[in-house]
């Protein structure tokens, strides 16, 4: 029975032996059994799935194919792209079958912080384990010669997700391997983002967004009250000055005299008498019509009040006085309108001429 016992563990160990294939994905070393196509983290000293070939075993007749050069694992399509940065900040797989291996680098050499918000979504509960293997490359140094930090996600827990923040990290070693059960393993999503989450990130950006929005609002709504009382002042302002000007004007004419020996221009009439658009209460001494050119006023025409109260067309007086030298007299009644002072009297508004009987 002993010798039975022995010769069977011998045929055992012999055939198991052969059919251990170390590979390596950089530091990390597997070991696939092709007895069973079972995949073990070799420092995990599983020996239900790899029976023979651990590489710590200190069993040298079992590790012999251990110590000749580990080849590279390979993935299978449904791993995805192995290589992500920091501007695509999102990678995921439906599942796993049993015994299969995926990693991915997250290459953020370019980012301008030094660490990283990782979460992680499993889509069930029947788990394979997750390392995350980090580092924090120098300036031309690569992952093999850089010294890593291992964090270890399994489904023991039975959580479905996990959020970890990474410091001093710029290279990610991301490996998802299922185990030996012969059934489906559930899929992984992982996102990360420079400064948080996934979902915090957009969060911010939005958040951030809406703020320069409303800011931008608020900065119209201001522009417009201001630009509104400018527009308010100026009216007054312009209001203001056209009311000072017409009382200098009337000032004026009470007592400035237009010096002599000089030629009377259209300016001086218009600042002695501006014209004006013909109303009834304009008429104070009786006349209807216009006395040099005989027409009726109505009120779309612009006439001149003389300081004698003498009405009449614009343009009629203005042809009667420019050019004139000084001593100018009103047509009706003899008097020098560019001197206060009158010469005869105003008649009154009973008629325009006094005609004897």
């Amino acid at each position: 029975m002993f010798w039975f016992l022995y010769l069977f563990n011998i045929t055992t160990a012999d055939y198991c032996s052969d059919s251990c294939i170390p590979c390596r994905v950089e530091q990390i070393v597997f070991i696939k059994n092709t007895c069973d196509n079972s995949i073990c983290l070799s420092k995990d000293y599983c020996n239900n799935n790899c029976y023979t070939c651990l590489l710590d075993s200190g069993v040298k007749s079992q590790c012999d194919l251990i110590t000749y050069t580990s080849r590279e694992c390979t993935t299978s399509s449904v791993c995805g792209k192995k290589i992500y940065n920091s501007e695509s900040d999102t990678l995921s797989i439906k599942n796993l079958a049993k015994s299969s291996l995926c990693f991915w680098y997250i290459d953020l050499t370019g980012s301008s912080d030094n660490h990283i918000d990782l979460e992680f979504e499993f889509s069930g509960l029947e788990r394979g384990t997750l390392l995350i293997e980090s580092y924090n490359l120098a300036s031309g140094m690569s992952l093999s010669n850089a010294k890593s930090i291992e964090n270890r996600v399994t489904g023991d827990d039975n959580k479905s997700s996990y959020s970890m923040r990474l410091e001093n990290t710029n290279m990610l070693l991301l490996i998802y391997y299922s185990g030996n059960s012969n059934k489906n393993y559930s899929g992984l999503k992982i996102v990360w983002g420079d400064n948080s989450g996934g979902n915090s990130n957009i969060l911010g950006k939005a958040l951030t967004i809406t703020a320069l929005c409303l800011v931008s609002i608020f900065c119209m709504g201001c522009c417009g009250v201001l630009c509104r009382r400018l527009y308010k002042s100026a009216r007054n302002t312009s209001r203001v000055y056209d009311q000072v000007v017409a009382n200098y004007q009337r000032r004026s004419r009470n007592y400035e005299a237009l010096p002599e020996n000089s030629i009377i221009s259209d300016a001086d009439i218009q600042r002695f008498f501006p014209k004006q658009l013909f109303k009834e209460a304009l008429l104070e001494v009786g006349e209807k019509v216009c006395c040099i050119c005989f027409e009726e006023f109505n009120a779309e025409l612009y006439v001149r009040k003389l300081p004698c109260k003498h009405v009449f067309h614009s343009k009629c007086i203005e042809d009667w006085f420019v050019g004139r030298m000084v001593n100018p007299k009103c047509p009706l009644c003899k008097n020098n309108p560019f001197n206060p002072e009158p010469e005869h009297p105003v008649p009154e508004r009973a008629s325009i001429i006094d005609v004897p009987k």
